[in-house]
């Protein structure tokens, strides 16, 4: 966890830099709504970089409404304590945040120093040359800490994440850029409720083929429980469910030359995996958002749950849950192979911070960030945190198994 804290650090030295490393010395003219061009982006440096003071800095991040970020503000007094940097957030819901900060992104100078997005929007902020690439500080000694292992972070979260500008344009590749690392990055996991699969001695499915039978099984003769839960509402929250499905049966949205393949025959068998996961989840599924999905396990509506693993330091939430201590943990269930979700956020600097100094993220420990239960993105898990968290057990195997990629 001390690698993520170095990089986080690092981040937070990077943003207040940017406008001190070469900014032009005239705003360019805000672009038109219609059309949000590249906002005015800081040059490279071309000398050591000296680091201005902190106390009375203030920076205005752009995070959202989730766990992990909820998690750090209540950090922030202390972090504000440490480095005299006041943070200021604006918290808004992921699915609408993208809007906002384009807004203030493609001005000249805009209102935010430091943005976090989740991983499908990231293309479009870097294309639009909106974030501050990263490598240029990553090349300076004074900034980072020459112990600083890059390597530690989750290589299918970082990419998923922060690098652009590779494969397909939105990939790892050999001209790739590094525009941001990964906070409160995800992936995917089965949960299950142990005492119900302990009652019925039922197997603990491990492919797909088990998963739906273990499904169907449940709803039929568990008295007032359904056998899965899965979000079904129109639009995004459906299209998730079903990405969720398409990898591990061998699928993928476009090919290397951008044909559409989403139809074929891995296309159409995530499709009706979803559907019958739908058949054996509680009534009203169909307008059943993440937090929808998430309450019918959690309120003990359905036996089993293949989603994003936040789920796991929800269920132990009392005002949450309740479950507690009736959950156990597997791996994201097999077909052709069993890629799980790589997904979630990552956070960088935005190109037009108007900031021109240094800052730091706001975490004062590692053991804090464990302890409050919030999502890891470094192999080097601390024994600590495994042994508080059970989820990560099978998580440590998984991360193996992660798409270098996002859904596409």
């Amino acid at each position: 966890m001390k690698t993520l804290i170095r990089l986080l650090v690092a981040l937070m030295l990077l943003a207040l830099l940017v406008t001190a490393c070469g900014a032009p010395a005239e705003p360019t003219k805000a672009p038109a709504p219609s059309e949000p061009t590249k906002a005015a982006s800081s040059a490279a440096p071309t000398q050591a970089i000296v680091a201005p003071p902190s106390q009375g800095t203030k920076l205005v991040a752009s995070w959202p409404s989730l766990g992990p970020y909820q998690t750090a503000a209540k950090l922030l007094p202390e972090f504000t304590k440490e480095t005299g940097i006041q943070v200021e957030v604006d918290f808004t819901d992921y699915t609408k945040i993208k809007d906002k900060q384009i807004l203030e992104l493609a001005k000249p100078t805009g209102d935010y120093d430091v943005l976090a997005w989740t991983v499908y929007d990231k293309n479009e902020l870097i294309s639009k040359g909106l974030l501050t690439p990263l490598s240029q500080f990553f090349a300076n000694p004074a900034l980072v800490d020459p112990n600083y292992d890059a390597e530690d972070i989750i290589a299918a979260y970082r990419n998923t994440g922060g690098v652009g500008g590779g494969q397909k344009g939105y990939l790892a590749g050999p001209t790739q850029g590094l525009f941001g690392m990964p906070y409160g990055a995800e992936t995917s996991i089965l949960v299950y409720r142990k005492d119900i699969f302990e009652q019925y001695k039922l197997k603990v499915p491990e492919t797909y083929e088990e998963l739906l039978t273990t499904a169907e099984w449940i709803s039929k003769n568990v008295p007032n429980m359904k056998g899965m839960t899965t979000r079904g509402q129109s639009g995004h929250q459906i299209t998730a469910a079903w990405l969720l499905h398409l990898s591990p049966y061998g699928g993928t949205i476009f090919d290397t030359k951008w044909t559409p393949v989403f139809n074929d025959a891995a296309g159409i068998k995530a499709a009706e995996t979803l559907k019958k996961i739908m058949d054996n989840s509680p009534a009203g599924v169909n307008n059943y958002d993440f937090g929808a999905a998430t309450s019918a396990f959690l309120q003990g509506q359905s036996a089993m749950y293949l989603d994003s693993y936040k789920i796991a330091a929800m269920s132990r939430n009392p005002s949450q849950s309740k479950v507690d201590g009736k959950v156990g943990y597997a791996l994201h269930p097999k077909d052709k192979n069993n890629l799980s979700e790589t997904g979630g956020q990552a956070m960088g600097i935005a190109s037009n911070s108007k900031t021109p100094s240094s800052w730091r993220m706001p975490i004062p420990t590692g053991d804090r960030w464990c302890m409050n239960g919030r999502r890891r993105v470094c192999r080097s898990l601390a024994p600590r945190c495994r042994s508080m968290s059970p989820a990560k057990r099978p998580l440590s195997k998984h991360w193996t198994k992660l798409p270098p990629r996002s859904r596409m």
